[in-house]
């Protein structure tokens, strides 16, 4: 399989369907592509094989545009269940690059803004809330905006013409309005975690997902 070019295919199939507003369509074609990605990058990473990096980054480009379908279509919550997944996976990667490092500012922009989406609608911004569901929604909030906002410097000066570093931009700036932003580690238990340090992240991000009910 020529992983690259089977991703540019499946992406632009997909962005055709997105475009025709057929998100349903977008949803299929992305995750059919996204899972056999995912499957050709599995058996090359446990063959020890190089070129599982190149299936992981293909993977993401891919699995960004389902994430993006998913939350057109107004399944946030798996579109938020699927990046946690996908940022796991990254931490795999057996090299960092500079094409990894933009496939993971693409993955937390469209994290930030599934979570976004899913606790509008479940809530978590209302003063009705429960206060102890605030306080984890605020700290996933958090977490993924502080670890959007290092990749997004990283990425600006390694790929300065990023077309994501424009849209990253924008909901960093209402992130940092609110004081979302941490910088440049992240409190964590009383620990300080680098921001850009996505497997020291994880656990607390996903202890508290699953408290609120938002991992499928």
């Amino acid at each position: 399989m020529d992983i690259r070019q089977y991703a540019i295919s499946a992406a632009q199939r997909t962005d055709a369907a997105i475009n025709s507003g057929n998100i349903e369509e977008a949803v299929r074609l992305s995750g059919e592509a996204t899972a056999t990605l995912d499957a050709e990058w599995t058996r090359l990473y446990n063959a020890h094989d190089n070129g599982s990096d190149t299936a992981l980054i293909a993977g993401n480009f891919v699995a960004g545009r389902h994430l993006s379908a998913l939350i057109q279509a107004g399944a946030a919550d798996e579109a938020f269940s699927t990046a946690m997944l996908l940022l796991y996976r990254s931490t795999l990667a057996r090299s960092k690059s500079a094409e990894l490092a933009q496939s993971q500012l693409d993955i937390l922009y469209l994290a930030l803004s599934a979570a976004l989406e899913s606790g509008n609608m479940r809530g978590y911004t209302s003063e009705e809330a429960d206060p102890a569901d605030v306080e984890h929604f605020a700290h996933i909030v958090s977490y993924i905006a502080s670890m959007l906002f290092a990749f997004y410097n990283e990425v600006g000066n390694s790929r300065p013409d990023s077309a994501m570093l424009e849209e990253a931009y924008a909901l960093l700036e209402q992130m940092q309005a609110i004081g979302a932003i941490q910088q440049p580690y992240i409190r964590i238990k009383e620990c300080d975690v680098a921001a850009d340090d996505i497997a020291g992240v994880l656990p607390d991000l996903l202890g508290r997902s699953k408290a609120l009910g938002m991992l499928e």
